[in-house]
């Protein structure tokens, strides 16, 4: 598509294409069919546009009647003069009647009007993959020409051929007292679809067919008397139906959801009583002394003079907030995720494009339907226009709750129901409706008070503000990506191995700390049930499966993993005469640290923090070490020779998605609290896709590059782990002076969610076979289980080259997968367990696995209480005597007798705010609930 192209379809078309997505993924949940679906969306888009044919109806009216007018004076003119002469005279007349010829195109306004909206049903409609080969009525695929007559050996589509007969009926009654102009206009238009159309999928025909009978409904109904109290009673009717249907028929939907559709329908039905009611309140506001001096003509003068400029910036500020406060913001959240990603180098394309569609939203088609409009009708877009913008602010910076991280697939970490019976969403959904309808009384008093000039100066505050907020967030995206771009050219791994182990006792020991980031405990009894030869592969491991995190995420329980009971976040919370980021240093440094002054060689690989802002699972810090230590940071560097080596694995674009749904993300954060979970839609964000019966071509659990490169290095693991012998050919001492070797590796397979091709967990596209166990639908657990299968076979390559005895492994995760009790994958499984706070306790559940150096006992569990601040303890446990802190000589504190002190709230490197009601206390058996309390 050229740039020209992309412009048009982005500004233009891409607006009605979403509408007609999401109206259309309505009806389909209402009906749960898919030809039905297509009458339902007919039936809504027609009903929104049909203001538009009114609008174009009425030009159309208003250039009829002037042509009739203007025609016996312009025949007489052309009848007498010739050449310039015409031109002049006709000319002359022209201005005199305040006309001009090109006004001749309002006759062309009906047509106009259907291009955009028949390019938009095209669009999604012929790329629905749900319609290939789904069957309806005679109708063998509604996504192919229904060829239901066959002549000859020769295929002929008839609906086309019924949809213009449907056509021209409609055209002839409302061509009745039009004149020859205008019914070959009317005919043209019904022939040129039916050419456009003939070979089109059934499915498109379908839905144009549908419009052309609400078209000829329409035109017979305005030959009728009394056609609006016809119209009342018609969707009356069919509103009690849908309500009927989706309270006592529709029973798998949720409950809120179908009374929700309900209270819809009874709003239609009561609409009426509604629009007397809100004309008589707006009478009433419109009462001031000023309005009752004037007469009712001054008083409408008075009144629309500032519709204008109320409408344009009420427009302009929700195109600013929607297509760069807000997706400039979320990117310069995490710069590094929206980078190098697909054809684009930079984030800014992305910006660009939402953008554009948020001017299509915002801009575009509301200034060209406000032009349109009657001075009545811009006068009540005047008055709604910046109800909706001080509620999009509103919504936006003041009501919104913590739904964890978002992925670069727009998938939150911690998603939450759209309603729950918290008491904190109670509030927070009654607080945001009350902001609404104070928000809705205060603007509508002050313009019907003639007090504009105020809400165009808070308008034009705020668009300053938003427009501030964005430049700074683009000058940050800028700023970090030109740091990205300096260390993507260092991201090339030295040599070609990431752990490299002694040989054997003589050569000194190794010491190995896997961190699976986001890796749950909570799957391993079900992945050993699946996978029993695990524990075969897991002899000489003890799993400890009573252990906590002491924060649900990354940035917090880090510190702790690395560095010991000094680094809680209990610990980190305290006041010290040490700057937060300089302990957060030392929790980092201080394994690497004491091993090396032990004489041990320390490799490093895929720190997960970052120097400025927050934690970062890519950039590593530049950190101070005593001794020989090797840092390594690496992403893509194994990716690329992985799907070389699996050339039929396709990776899902993540570039095409952040195309698409980035847009949805402002549209969530401009919304009100009870509606955000609506629009997420369980990480689909109302497109299409969620129809797809296999779960493989839906957004959550593909296949994209981050999973393939954190996958492919477990996969070589055993291609870039190096053995070095203790004794070289010569007999003598190889690292004579080496104790042996100490490796923390931090892996994010288990942080990222995708379904991967059962039984042996390996990415595939598409993925045929889920598994059979309890969560196969789960992506998470694909992940858990192709980590654990990866490890096994690394296992193997350790005890046939010698190194596994005299190797210490430590394999634990930062935290549990932090999912709330009513999205959690462990429904009506024993681990699923609210904790104070409404909670689930699988947050705070990580992985814990040791194996000590000789051990070859079979596998076992350890139901000791244990805390992720033991992991230093355990690693130096026997091989650093007398083990300490180096920066503070405090001895490793291993076991916590006392319990231990979890946050349940979240920080940055430089403040960590953690206020005390984010505390909780856990002793003893994390799973008996009574051991949780608030201190």
């Amino acid at each position: 598509m050229t740039a020209i192209g992309t412009l048009f379809y982005t500004l233009i078309i891409y607006p009605l294409v979403q509408l007609i997505e999401v109206v259309y993924l309505f009806a389909y949940r209402l009906c749960d069919n898919f030809a039905l679906a297509l009458l339902g969306l007919s039936l809504a888009v027609s009903t929104m546009i049909l203001p538009l044919y009114f609008i174009a109806e009425k030009w159309q009216d208003i250039e009829r009647e002037t042509q009739k007018r203007l025609a016996p004076k312009i025949a007489k003119i052309k009848a007498v003069f010739k050449g310039d002469e015409q031109y002049l005279i006709l000319s002359t007349f022209y201005k005199e009647n305040h006309y001009h010829p090109v006004y001749a195109l309002r006759n062309t306004f009906s047509l106009l009007i259907q291009i955009p909206f028949f390019i938009s049903a095209y669009t999604f409609i012929s790329h629905l993959d749900v319609l290939q080969n789904t069957s309806f009525a005679m109708f063998r695929n509604l996504g192919a020409p229904d060829g239901l007559l066959v002549l000859g050996g020769h295929s002929i589509n008839i609906l086309p051929i019924l949809m213009t007969a449907i056509n021209c009926a409609s055209g002839a009654i409302y061509s009745r007292n039009l004149g020859a102009k205008d019914r070959v206009q009317i005919y043209g238009t019904a022939a040129l679809f039916l050419v456009l159309l003939y070979n089109s999928p059934a499915a498109l025909v379908i839905y144009w067919t549908y419009n052309n009978i609400y078209s000829l409904c329409k035109n017979l109904l305005q030959k009728m008397r009394h056609p609006r109290r016809i119209v009342w009673a018609l969707a009356s009717l069919a509103a009690l139906a849908v309500a009927v249907w989706v309270l006592f028929f529709r029973i798998d939907g949720a409950l809120v959801k179908r009374l929700a559709v309900a209270a819809v329908c009874a709003l239609v039905v009561l609409f009426p009583v509604l629009h007397t009611l809100a004309r008589k309140a707006l009478a009433v506001l419109s009462q001031s002394d000023r309005v009752n001096r004037l007469s009712r003509r001054e008083s409408a003068v008075a009144l629309a003079r500032p519709d204008r400029p109320v409408f344009v910036l009420s427009c302009v500020l929700l195109f600013v907030l929607c297509g760069l406060t807000v997706p400039a913001s979320l990117i310069a959240s995490s710069v590094e995720e929206f980078s190098f990603v697909g054809d684009f180098t930079t984030p800014f394309p992305f910006l660009g494009n939402v953008a554009l569609q948020a001017a299509g939203f915002f801009l575009f088609w509301p200034l060209c339907i406000y032009a349109l409009m009657s001075p009545k009708a811009k006068r009540i877009a005047a008055l709604a226009a910046p109800v909706f913008a001080f509620a999009a602010l509103v919504n936006t910076f003041l009501f919104y709750r913590d739904y964890g991280w978002l992925t670069p697939l727009l998938v939150f970490s911690n998603p939450r129901e759209a309603f729950t019976l918290v008491p904190g969403d109670r509030i927070l959904f009654a607080g945001n409706i009350a902001a609404l309808l104070a928000i809705a009384v205060i603007v509508l008093l002050v313009l019907t008070r003639n007090k504009a000039n105020l809400v165009v100066a808070t308008l034009t505050v705020a668009l300053m503000a938003l427009c501030c907020a964005a430049l700074v967030n683009m000058v940050t995206v800028n700023s970090q990506f030109r740091q990205l771009v300096t260390k993507k050219t260092d991201d090339a791994l030295p040599g070609g191995s990431v752990i490299t182990l002694a040989q054997d006792e003589e050569g000194g020991r190794n010491v190995v700390l896997f961190m699976l980031d986001r890796a749950a405990s909570d799957y391993v009894p079900y992945i050993l049930e699946e996978k029993p030869e695990l524990r075969e592969a897991l002899a000489g491991f003890t799993y400890y499966p009573n252990t906590v995190s002491l924060a649900p995420g990354t940035f917090l329980s880090t510190p702790s993993l690395f560095g010991g009971y000094e680094y809680t976040p209990r610990a980190l919370s305290e006041k010290s005469g040490l700057p937060l980021s300089e302990r957060y240093r030392q929790s980092y440094t201080m394994l690497p640290n004491l091993f090396a002054q032990a004489g041990f060689d320390v490799i490093l690989n895929n720190l997960p923090i970052n120097e400025t802002r927050r934690l970062d699972m890519r950039r590593p810090l530049s950190l101070t070490f005593d001794g020989d230590v090797t840092m390594n940071h690496f992403t893509e560097v194994y990716a690329g020779q992985w799907l070389k080596e699996h050339p039929d694995v396709g990776i899902y674009s993540v570039q095409e998605l952040l195309l698409d749904r980035l847009i949805r993300f402002s549209f969530f954060k401009i919304s009100p609290a009870f509606l955000k979970m609506f629009i997420y839609d369980n990480g689909e964000w109302l497109t299409a896709v969620i129809l797809n019966d296999d779960l493989a071509q839906r957004t959550q659990g593909v296949l994209t590059m981050t999973t393939v490169e954190t996958y492919a290095i477990l996969d070589f693991l055993p291609r870039i782990t190096a053995v070095k012998p203790a004794v070289q050919t010569d007999g003598s001492r190889k690292n004579a002076d080496s104790a042996g070797t100490f490796t923390i590796f931090v892996n994010d397979l288990t942080h990222e969610e995708a379904f991967l091709q059962a039984p042996d967990y390996t990415p595939a596209s598409p993925v045929t076979n889920y598994g059979s166990g309890p969560f196969a639908r789960s992506p998470h657990y694909h992940v858990n289980m192709a980590a654990f299968l990866r490890l096994s076979r690394w296992f193997d390559h350790l005890k046939a080259n010698g190194v596994w005895d005299n190797t210490r492994i430590i394999i634990t995760s930062d935290h549990g997968i932090g999912q709330t009790y009513a999205n959690s994958p462990f429904e009506n499984t024993p681990v699923q367990m609210l904790i104070p706070k409404g909670g689930e306790m699988s947050a705070f559940h990580p992985l814990l696995f040791v194996k000590d150096f000789g051990s070859r006992a079979p596998f076992t569990e350890d139901h000791t209480f244990m805390t992720l601040a033991d992991v230093p303890a355990l690693a130096a446990e026997g091989i650093i005597d007398d083990a300490k802190n180096p920066f503070t000589g405090v001895a490793l504190q291993k076991g916590a007798p006392n319990g231990a002190f979890i946050t349940t709230g979240g920080g940055s490197v430089t403040t960590l705010d953690l206020q005390s009601g984010e505390w909780l206390h856990v002793h003893d058996d994390i799973f008996d609930p009574a051991n949780w309390s608030e201190p």
